[in-house]
Formats: structure tokens, C-alpha cells, sequence
């Protein structure tokens, strides 16, 4: 039986790993399709044409994950999470939004580290992270969470973001985002454009009670347009969340899609022996692109 993966990051984000060596993961696991969705960054075609041929038995998608700004109904500024896949990359609007998505991110990184250093935990400078880490394009709370776990404050990453720079838990380095992100209005209406499939991430990782949580799928439905769905199937949600999403998508007419999250071995969405094992239906990507050859006529490599 084959199966999906339409949520993942490699070291072009936050991951923990090279995209060939998720790839080999993904066929060690079963997977069919696979998409590569690293924070606000689009692969070129030929790094997705060298993938396809190491891996000539995965469907390998385009995708991004795309970080934008959602206002609230009391008008507080919420960042949001937007998968998306089988877009044109060349689309001029698209591109804008990418080149906005590429802030300075040392002002905000800084202040989560000295929140850290003044709890007496604290794991250097800026430039030491950036050392710990390699020198990555997008440098943020995953690794500074590794950072903390390499350190020895806490034993894994879920850990370090309950207690200190998760946006639930105990909060206690936590730093509102300051990162001038697109507003989802202009994410949503670049895929649009882009011809590509839009998905609302992770809906229960928003500080976000039920009555906004449904303001926002309103609002995405209405803003993405009828190629669109939300994630149902996700790497460390229960049973009874998945069924509760489920029931949201289709109150929303919004197609169920499927995603580990996948970032390495230490979080929280890898399997229980830190691999890429989560079983999704493939029929859920089968679903979302049926709906864009319905919609748009076309499917994006």
C-alpha cells in the first residue's frame, strides 16, 4: 500500500537533513508522494529534476511552507502557516511573496536568546547559533530548540518549546514574531495565480480559541479559492483531533491533506525510532490534485 507525505523540511529550512536523504527515507517508508516544503523557499527545477532521478519511485512534489500574517477579529497579528504544492514557480506574484518572506531574522533570534540567558539558560550569541546550526538559511526556534537540547536544558524539542519559546505551554522565553511576513490575503491570491494548491496548516498550533479558529477557516476558504484544503492528517496529532479536523474540512468544503511535518529524528513528528514512518493515504494527494486538474487544467511540476 502506497502513501503520502505532503509536509516536510530539510536543511533548506529548519530540517535536520539533506533532501536526498529524505528522499531515501521517504522510499525506505513506502511513500509515493512526497513534498519538499521548506519555510518560504521554492526548489529550482533542477534540484527537483536531480531528486527525481535518485528517486525514480517517489512522486516528488514542488511545495513551500509559507509563513504569513493573519489579523484576528480583536485585531491581534497571528502567524499563519500555508502549505503549498504543484505551483508555478515562475508566477510573478508568487516570487514577490517569496522575496518579502526572507526577513532579517537576528533582531527577533536575539531577543528569544536573551530571554534564555536571563533564566540562566543560556546557549550563546547569534553568531554561536548560526555556528551550532551551520550557517542555515532559516535560522529560528527549531534550532534554537536543538540548541537547548544539545545544551542539556531540556531532553527534546517538544520539551524546549512547551516550557520556554513555544507559543503554548509555559511561554517562558517566548517572543512574539516581529518578522514582516506577507498577509495571508497575499499568500492565498499568489497561489491563486500560481495555479498551485493551497493548505492551511496545522490549525491547533495557533494561539487561536474555537470561535476564531472558525473566523480563520472562513477566511481561508474564501481567500484560497476551490483548490484548497487543510491538514488533517498530521504527524503528532491524536485520533480524536484528526476526527475533529475532518469534520471542520468538510463543514468548509476544504480537501483533508496529509503531513508528518517531518523536521529530524528529535521532534516531535518523527516516528518512535525517529524516522519519516507516518502512514497517510496516498488517496489524499490523489484528491488534491484531481481538484486542480478540475479547477486550473494543469498540474506544476
Amino acid at each position: 500500500m502506497y502513501h503520502a507525505d505532503l509536509h516536510t523540511h530539510t536543511i533548506h529550512s529548519d530540517g535536520e537533513y539533506t533532501p536526498a536523504h529524505l528522499g531515501l527515507m521517504a522510499l525506505q517508508s513506502g511513500i509515493r508522494y512526497l513534498a519538499y516544503t521548506d519555510h518560504n523557499y521554492s526548489y529550482s527545477p533542477a534540484e527537483l529534476s536531480d531528486l527525481r532521478l535518485q528517486f525514480p519511485m517517489l512522486r516528488i512534489l514542488r511545495g513551500c511552507e509559507f509563513s504569513c500574517f493573519y489579523r484576528t477579529a480583536d485585531q491581534r497579528r497571528v502567524e499563519i502557516h500555508i502549505v503549498g504544492l504543484n505551483f508555478d514557480p515562475d508566477c510573478p506574484e508568487l516570487q514577490a511573496v517569496l522575496r518579502r518572506n526572507q526577513p532579517d531574522r537576528r533582531s527577533y533570534v536575539t531577543k528569544i536568546l536573551n530571554k534564555l540567558d536571563a533564566l540562566g539558560v543560556g546557549i550563546g550569541t547569534y553568531e554561536d547559533l548560526m555556528a551550532f546550526c551551520n550557517g542555515p538559511q532559516h535560522l529560528g526556534r527549531m534550532h534554537i530548540a536543538r540548541s537547548l537540547v544539545a545544551h542539556g536544558y531540556v531532553k527534546t524539542v517538544d520539551e524546549a518549546f512547551d516550557i520556554y519559546i513555544g507559543s503554548f505551554g509555559q511561554r517562558l522565553a517566548y517572543v512574539e514574531s516581529e518578522l514582516d511576513y506577507a498577509p495571508i490575503e497575499n499568500v492565498l491570491s499568489a497561489l491563486q495565480k500560481a495555479q498551485g494548491i493551497a493548505i492551511l496548516a496545522h490549525l491547533f498550533f495557533y494561539p487561536l480559541d474555537d470561535a476564531e479558529q472558525h473566523r480563520l477557516l472562513r477566511t481561508f476558504k474564501a481567500l484560497a479559492g476551490p483548490c484548497s484544503g487543510m491538514e488533517v492528517y498530521y504527524g503528532r496529532y491524536t485520533d480524536e483531533q484528526r476526527c475533529h479536523l475532518a469534520a471542520l474540512a468538510a463543514q468548509y468544503d476544504l480537501l483533508p491533506s496529509a503531513g508528518s511535518d517531518f523536521h529530524g529524528p528529535g521532534d516531535g513528528n518523527a516516528t518512535h525510532d525517529g524516522g519519516l514512518g507516518h502512514h497517510f493515504p496516498a488517496s489524499v494527494y490523489e484528491a488534491l490534485e484531481a481538484r486542480q486538474r478540475e479547477v486550473y487544467g494543469v498540474v506544476h511540476d
